[in-house]
């Protein structure tokens, strides 16, 4: 099972790739919610669809950035990274992602893997 920093950094990463189906996998299918500083929704984005309308904006708006992660103290459930984007200008981020373990094709065989169940974007 990838652990919460290689969670991140596959998001991240795919990310890059402008995956948007790899992303979504990563997430769970029981009601992940994303809470960004963006729209209206003050109960977060809930499901899979309505964050696959938010991570097509995200890769538009991330074509081009250079990107630097650095990781706070993170549990297995909850791991936060402090991000740097930069194009000219820098902005900096807090991601927390909330974590639960799923049945699956874990990385070591174990039988799980970790899924996002919440994340938390806010923008310093």
């Amino acid at each position: 099972m990838l652990t919460g920093q290689e969670t991140v950094r596959r998001y991240f990463d795919l990310i890059t790739k402008k995956d948007a189906d790899g992303i979504l996998d990563l997430f769970t299918d029981d009601e992940p919610v994303v809470y960004e500083p963006f729209s209206n929704e003050k109960e977060g984005l809930r499901g899979k669809e309505a964050i696959e309308s938010f991570l097509k904006i995200v890769l538009m708006a991330n074509a081009g950035l250079k990107r630097d992660i650095r990781f706070e103290d993170g549990s297995d459930d909850e791991t936060t990274a402090l991000v740097t984007f930069e194009r000219g200008t820098t902005l900096r981020g807090r991601f927390t992602f909330n974590f639960v373990k799923e049945a699956g094709e874990g990385k070591k065989g174990d039988g799980h893997v970790r899924r996002i169940k919440s994340l938390r974007i806010k923008f310093l």
